[in-house]
């Protein structure tokens, strides 16, 4: 039987992770409210029913804890150690703030609070693997702005008609016959939740769509398109709109001629992210 100790041996055996952290220092530890702990040398091992499994690391670590750790200000490890935006210090989130590190400026304690867009597949063609990397790329592009991507549910859609979808011209605010078609499979996606349908085609051959009907919030994305499609649709249905800068999301010559991915957003867009009414707080 897989126990939450069990997700925590797990998470010390992912790629670097077991290898920064070094030997246990403590036994398997349980706290008042329930959160399932274990410290090594160089961080600790954090387990909550409502965040999941998350590792805290070093410096991040030492001035969590001297927050009170689980139980302090900052609470429970929302994220694991993530490059910042400024793609110079290191970031963690826990749910009530975020802790940054850099060696520039040191170890400081943020206020901002982690939001979630919420996610829903609708699989008309490609395998669980790229929806897991879609999804990932997403997560690695908004988490450093305070954005976190959440896949809930998957479903597999057998509409052979629709795995090729119509979008028109996608930007010109027309949804089609098909992409309505699509977006009425909405089962199990909650109100300013987002269904995100993988087609294997559109007849305006591009990586996908994000114009959507603003009571059903959609994206399409191509399963031939590159990792950072799915981010991109998002962007434009979180309003965001195409630059001509090729270090940015929203470039407009194509994610895979982005250079240096990840790819950034700018203060304003991820602002325009952040308060947007689908990213809710998590």
């Amino acid at each position: 039987m897989f126990t939450d100790f069990d997700a925590i041996d797990k998470k010390y055996k992912e790629k670097s992770v077991g290898e920064r952290l070094g030997r246990a220092t403590s036994s398997d530890l349980v706290t008042t409210t329930g959160v399932k702990m274990r410290e090594f040398e160089g961080g600790v091992i954090c387990w909550s029913p409502h965040a999941g499994v998350h590792v805290v690391f070093g410096e991040i670590r030492d001035r969590w804890i001297l927050e009170g750790g689980v139980e302090g200000s900052l609470g429970c490890p929302l994220s694991d150690e993530i490059v910042a935006a400024d793609k110079v210090g290191v970031l963690t989130f826990f749910e009530n703030g975020s802790i940054y590190f850099s060696e520039f400026l040191g170890v400081v304690v943020r206020t901002v609070l982690l939001k979630c867009l919420k996610l829903h597949a609708k699989v008309l063609a490609g395998s669980d693997k790229k929806i897991a990397t879609l999804v990932r790329a997403a997560a690695t592009v908004f988490l450093p702005y305070g954005v976190d991507v959440k896949c809930l549910s998957q479903e597999r859609i057998n509409i052979p008609e629709l795995a090729d979808v119509d979008v028109g011209r996608c930007r010109d605010g027309i949804v089609t016959t098909e992409m309505q078609r699509l977006f009425d499979l909405r089962d199990g996606v909650g109100e300013d939740e987002i269904a995100f349908y993988c087609v294997r085609s559109t007849d305006r051959p591009s990586n996908g769509c994000g114009l959507s009907p603003r009571d059903q919030p959609s994206v399409i994305v191509v399963v031939g398109a590159d990792r950072w499609s799915l981010a991109h649709e998002l962007g434009h249905l979180l309003q965001l709109v195409h630059i001509s800068d090729n270090l940015r999301l929203m470039f407009g010559g194509g994610t895979s001629n982005i250079s240096d991915p990840p790819p950034d957003l700018s203060s304003n867009e991820a602002n325009t992210i952040r308060n947007n009414r689908l990213t809710h707080f998590c």
